[in-house]
């Protein structure tokens, strides 16, 4: 039987609020499709941002017990998927693994981010919290028996780090599901001559060099954090619901970049793309709009082999590349573009990952 985590909000017994994103919702949904049973664990409410890592090892405790009363009826033979990082945490969650696994229970996890990369390395992060990601991570990689990673550059990453090349399987990038998704609509919104897309976190922290951009290009946006400014060549389109966004999208291409620089990406999140998949890649092509990517990032490949956008070193790269595109060789990307979205839009990736599985 497979078996797989879905934690919740709970008020008096009831559902009453998912925090799960929308590359976890989509995973818990594909799950569901190929007839995985639901092992539902209550998130405790706390004061402050869901995603708050408490530093009480009360709570700690309270979040293992949750999770051993859960689990309690798997059996040997059953695979239990969870998907990494939680959304709330617990460094005793290594005694439930543990014991998972002497019963004979498989234990597979979806990496959605390494935090030892991506989190704790950042000036705001206490000691505390940096040590428990740390030592959550540590046990999540060292008793999953299967790794469901990005892709070849975070396998690569994590067996320097000392993880079993046997244990990891590259996904590539994800899944995006999109409701009610109108292809002859789409196909008409976005055109050679529209600005350049950029959709996703906008605060300065993690994307700073949006407010940077080369005034010889158009851009809209779209995402939370963004300051505004009067800048002719910027248009702010809003923050909008993750399966709403790809019928708002409008532009040419949709740009994948990260950090506090122009000229490549740079600081912990510029980082990060040498390794990871993002999710507004996926969110692009699934919407069948081509991209721009960073060359030094892991999805380069990914883009370049299935000819579905371009890669540049710098923001400063792209009108020159643009201007001397022709019309059939932009129309053939956003061909391909609408060939892996249609693919990322019915959940395929991941179906035959999990059927590799056997």
């Amino acid at each position: 039987m497979n078996y797989f985590i879905k934690e919740q909000f709970y008020s008096k017994g009831r559902t009453f609020k998912s925090a799960a994103s929308k590359a976890r919702l989509d995973i818990e949904n594909i799950f569901l499709r190929e007839q995985f049973e639901p092992i539902k664990i209550e998130i405790i409410p706390r004061k402050g941002n869901m995603n708050y890592i408490s530093t009480s090892l009360k709570n700690h405790f309270q979040v293992m017990l949750l999770w051993r009363t859960a689990v309690h009826n798997i059996e040997r033979g059953d695979r239990l998927f969870i998907q990494f990082p939680l959304q709330q945490h617990s460094i005793f969650l290594d005694f439930v693994l543990k014991k998972l696994i002497r019963r004979g229970v498989e234990i597979i996890t979806v990496i959605h981010d390494l935090e030892s990369i991506r989190v704790i390395k950042r000036d705001d992060i206490s000691f505390f919290k940096s040590y428990i990601l740390k030592k959550e991570e540590f046990f999540f990689l060292k008793w999953s028996s299967k790794l469901i990673v990005h892709n070849d550059a975070m396998k690569s990453f994590l067996i320097k780090k000392g993880i079993s090349s046997s244990k990891l399987i590259p996904l590539q990038i994800f899944d995006y599901l999109i409701p009610d998704y109108d292809t002859q609509i789409m196909k008409k919104r976005f055109n050679q001559m529209q600005p350049i897309i950029i959709a996703g976190t906008l605060r300065p922290h993690k994307a700073d060099y949006v407010y940077h951009l080369p005034t010889n290009l158009n851009f809209n946006l779209y995402g939370a954090g963004y300051v505004k400014n009067d800048l002719p060549n910027i248009s702010y389109k809003g923050v909008f619901r993750p399966n709403e966004l790809p019928n708002l999208l409008e532009g040419s291409f949709g740009l994948v970049w990260d950090g506090d620089d122009i000229k490549t990406c740079a600081g912990i999140y510029g980082e990060y793309l040498k390794i990871n998949s993002p999710h507004k890649l996926s969110l692009y092509l699934a919407a069948g709009v081509p991209v721009i990517v960073w060359k030094e990032a892991a999805v380069e490949k990914f883009v370049m082999l299935n000819n579905c956008g371009f890669a540049v070193n710098s923001l400063l790269e792209i009108k020159s590349k643009i201007d001397v595109m022709s019309d059939e060789e932009y129309t053939g990307m956003k061909k391909n573009a609408r060939n892996v979205g249609r693919l990322l839009r019915s959940g395929l990736l991941l179906k035959e990952l999990l059927n590799q599985l056997g």
